[in-house]
Protein backbone atom coordinates (compact mmCIF):
# COMPACT_ATOMS: atom_id res chain seq x y z
CA UNK A 1 0.00 0.00 0.00
CA UNK A 2 1.57 3.79 -0.79
CA UNK A 3 2.09 5.42 1.85
CA UNK A 4 0.09 8.83 1.25
CA UNK A 5 1.38 12.16 3.30
CA UNK A 6 -1.78 13.38 5.77
CA UNK A 7 -1.49 17.49 6.41
CA UNK A 8 -0.61 18.55 9.88
CA UNK A 9 -2.02 20.60 12.13
CA UNK A 10 0.87 22.14 13.47
CA UNK A 11 3.14 25.05 12.23
CA UNK A 12 6.95 24.20 10.86
CA UNK A 13 9.14 25.31 13.73
CA UNK A 14 11.54 27.45 11.69
CA UNK A 15 9.41 29.12 9.15
CA UNK A 16 5.43 28.75 10.59
CA UNK A 17 4.85 27.47 6.81
CA UNK A 18 2.41 23.91 6.69
CA UNK A 19 3.68 20.59 7.38
CA UNK A 20 3.44 16.89 6.61
CA UNK A 21 4.26 13.44 8.04
CA UNK A 22 6.34 11.09 6.32
CA UNK A 23 7.42 7.84 7.20
CA UNK A 24 9.28 7.08 10.35
CA UNK A 25 13.08 6.66 10.13
CA UNK A 26 14.72 3.35 12.34
CA UNK A 27 15.50 5.87 15.21
CA UNK A 28 12.19 7.35 15.10
CA UNK A 29 10.99 3.79 15.80
CA UNK A 30 13.02 2.95 18.76
CA UNK A 31 12.64 6.01 20.11
CA UNK A 32 8.69 5.45 19.79
CA UNK A 33 9.49 2.19 22.17
CA UNK A 34 9.13 4.76 25.18
CA UNK A 35 7.71 7.92 23.80
CA UNK A 36 5.83 7.56 21.00
CA UNK A 37 6.92 10.16 17.68
CA UNK A 38 5.49 11.30 14.63
CA UNK A 39 8.26 12.43 11.87
CA UNK A 40 7.22 15.91 9.85
CA UNK A 41 8.74 17.97 7.05
CA UNK A 42 7.97 21.70 5.83
CA UNK A 43 6.34 22.08 2.42
CA UNK A 44 8.70 24.62 1.91
CA UNK A 45 11.38 23.76 -0.21
CA UNK A 46 13.57 27.08 1.21
CA UNK A 47 13.36 25.88 4.35
CA UNK A 48 13.98 21.90 4.06
CA UNK A 49 12.98 21.46 7.96
CA UNK A 50 12.34 17.96 9.07
CA UNK A 51 11.82 16.47 12.69
CA UNK A 52 10.07 14.20 15.03
CA UNK A 53 7.34 15.60 17.33
CA UNK A 54 5.88 13.95 19.96
CA UNK A 55 2.53 12.50 20.01
CA UNK A 56 0.42 13.71 23.50
CA UNK A 57 -2.24 10.91 24.77
CA UNK A 58 -4.93 13.53 24.07
CA UNK A 59 -4.16 12.86 20.36
CA UNK A 60 -4.00 9.59 20.80
CA UNK A 61 -7.53 9.21 22.46
CA UNK A 62 -8.83 11.94 19.66
CA UNK A 63 -7.78 9.79 16.84
CA UNK A 64 -8.74 6.64 17.95
CA UNK A 65 -11.93 8.00 18.18
CA UNK A 66 -12.49 9.45 15.03
CA UNK A 67 -11.33 6.24 13.62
Amino acid sequence: MPYTPAPAPLPCPRCQGDTFRIPRNLLDRLISRFVLVHRYRCHSLRCGWEGRVRVSAPALRKASKSA
